[in-house]
């Protein structure tokens, strides 16, 4: 058996894996034992890793839209029904992944600015970050965080916020536990009483929506009393948790999904980057095995690799010189504006319909289109919709880098041939910008990483034979940004009234997986992760403490309607002791089922997405 070293390619920790070949197939996955994340260990998704990859819904073959059906077409036709249907300019849009490689997506961030001539270019995956990551970007001048996974061992205080860090990156916990055997304190901000709760020295349980009102409070104490009751957390334990954080020497503070996908994100992450600053580090936590890869290789419409404005004619310039042809000069639309604008769109890696904040919007903008390219691994929902299908090699098929949560950029590698006519991603994009009339000149992953170096200075240290001389390495930040400081929220968080007494909210932490293509596949993982549909497959489930359900008269996996000033929704109950009495909690793939409830997607910052509030609601036996 040959062991191919490589990446695991699902949350942004980055553990190497090695994956097990026999006769050319990929028959198993085992962790790297000296590699500084993994730590010799897997979570249950990198011990399972090869399985999507010989699945047989695999992609296999190029396809065009014929007669109203999709049909199987050689690749020559494939290619030419794409470079005849695109268009060109403002009205044409590309849509990266944070699944592919950095090489994949800075190709396709070029086909769209040079082949293409549109800065209509963005990340699928980054609609639910885009506020959090852009106020990185104003603390710290990179949308990046710049510390290191390995620096929370040597914190002496720890906050977690909005983050079943367990379930979303599990080797981080690895860290925390190395932390707390050392004497440092936990600090924990969530609703649930989870695992990392159970072991907090304070757990600040409050209610969705009052986060950045908790955060305030740990960094002025006159902010006490009124954030306890704007939370429901004892004005006590506001203050021992801030006596922790004052006392600190090294702070760290970790957000994730729960944090990150509310409307309030942008105001978290500022809030939480002052808390700590100057002192100690701060941690967004990341499901993506290459979102902030994707970011860094510009796959954002104002920048190109590296944050480099697009505005700026001078990086321009620059681009220009390498390509043989510039960028254009105005910055494009994020993809939540995109509708009524962009005509053709092509999708890599990406499924908007399943990843984005809201679902009805993102299929609306995808019917709404007149060319739909997808490429990808799978016959995504997307697909479904699309006018042209390209069949793409998965991690364990083709070479390039991933660049993990804390900028740690290491080497993916082959290890098996893409089944079917499936072609690596940065090799099908470059027979798409020569049927546009634009050579890509590249022959290698190694070739077009030496280009992203050239041409970006936070990668300027970047190439494979580095790479392999280490585990990776992290690209390096200039400290530009301005101080990090808190900014207020932007609308007081919602209360429970006497005819709404309960707070219903999202829950990213129920369901983590379950919209990943990678674990939606035939295998462990695909079990697993249906067990909540399997379960609940005529309403949605809305967690509930058991002294809630005794008080309403209700009984486990019985109906209820959950009624708010928007509207209605019928859900079953699932009890759980963790979440506190006022607090119901939906899974975040149920967002659609739960608008009715919750209203329409709100957008609490600039460059934010538009996305779910809680809400203050009733509930009445179904």
């Amino acid at each position: 058996m040959q062991n191919v070293l490589t990446v695991c390619p699902y949350c942004g920790s980055g553990c190497g894996v090695y994956l097990g070949v026999e006769d050319g197939v990929v028959t198993g996955s085992s962790p790297s034992l000296g590699h500084p994340i993994g730590q010799g260990k897997l979570c249950k998704r990198g011990w399972h890793a090869h399985e999507f990859v010989r699945s047989p819904n695999r992609l296999r073959q190029p396809m065009v839209r014929k007669g109203g059906r999709l049909a199987e077409v050689s690749w020559q036709e494939a290619i030419s029904t794409v470079a005849s249907g695109l268009g060109r300019g403002p009205e044409v849009a590309v849509l990266g992944s944070g699944r592919c490689t950095n090489e994949d997506n800075y190709l396709l961030m070029r086909l769209g600015r040079q082949a293409l001539g549109t800065n209509n270019v963005d990340c699928v995956p980054r609609a639910v970050r885009a506020a959090d990551l852009a106020a990185l970007g104003r603390a710290f001048g990179a949308q990046a965080t710049p510390a290191s996974q390995l620096e929370i061992a040597q914190a002496d205080v720890i906050l977690v916020c909005g983050s079943e860090t367990e379930r979303e990156n599990p080797k981080v916990v690895t860290s925390i536990m190395e932390a707390l055997n050392a004497g440092a304190a936990l600090i924990v901000i969530s609703p649930r009483q989870g695992q990392l709760a159970r072991l907090a020295r304070v757990h600040l349980a409050a209610r969705p929506g009052t986060e950045v009102a908790l955060i305030a409070a740990l960094a002025d104490p006159r902010a006490t009393a009124e954030a306890a009751q704007a939370s429901g957390v004892s004005a006590e334990a506001l203050r021992d948790a801030a006596n922790l954080i004052k006392q600190a020497a090294r702070p760290a503070a970790i957000y994730g999904g729960n944090a990150s996908h509310q409307a309030g994100s942008s105001a978290i992450a500022e809030a939480l980057a002052a808390l700590v600053a100057g002192r100690g580090m701060i941690l967004p936590l990341s499901r993506y095995a290459n979102l902030q890869g994707a970011c860094d290789m510009g796959l954002l419409p104002h920048f190109l690799t590296g944050y480099q404005p697009v505005a700026d004619a001078a990086i321009r310039q620059k681009f220009a010189s390498a390509w043989g042809g510039a960028p254009p000069a105005e910055p494009g639309l994020p993809f939540w504006r995109m509708a009524g604008t962009v005509k053709s769109a092509y999708l890599m890696g990406a499924d908007p319909m399943v990843s984005s904040p809201d679902p009805a919007a993102a299929r609306e903008f995808l019917e709404g289109l007149d060319f739909l390219v997808v490429q990808d691994i799978f016959p995504t929902e997307a697909a479904g919709l699309a006018q042209v299908v390209l069949p793409a090699a998965s991690f364990a098929e083709k070479e390039g880098t991933f660049t993990s949560l804390d900028r740690r950029v290491q080497r993916v590698r082959k290890a098996v041939e893409p089944p079917g006519q499936a072609r690596a991603d940065w090799q099908i994009l470059c027979e798409v910008a020569g049927a546009l009339g634009v050579t890509f000149p590249y022959g290698s992953s190694p070739e077009i990483m030496d280009e992203i170096a050239r041409l970006t200075p936070a990668y300027g240290a970047i190439s494979y034979q580095r790479l392999d001389a280490d585990w990776g390495m992290q690209w390096a930040m200039d400290g530009t940004g301005r101080a990090p400081q808190a900014s207020p929220a932007e609308a007081p968080p919602v209360q429970p009234t006497p005819e709404y007494p309960f707070i219903l909210s999202l829950d990213t932490a129920m369901g983590t997986w379950e919209a990943n293509t990678m674990c939606r596949q035939p295998g462990t993982l695909q079990r697993e992760c249906a067990i909540l549909h399997a379960d609940f497959r005529t309403a949605p489930p809305v967690e509930m403490h058991p002294d809630t359900m005794k008080e309403l008269g209700a009984r486990p996996m019985g109906q209820v309607r959950l009624v708010s000033a928007a509207g209605v929704m019928t859900a079953a109950i699932r009890p759980n002791p963790e979440v506190p009495k006022q607090v119901l909690l939906v899974p975040y793939y149920a967002r659609e089922q739960a608008r009715v409830v919750l209203g329409e997607p709100v957008t609490a910052a600039e460059d934010g997405a538009p996305m779910f509030a809680p809400r203050a609601v009733k509930v009445e036996m179904a």
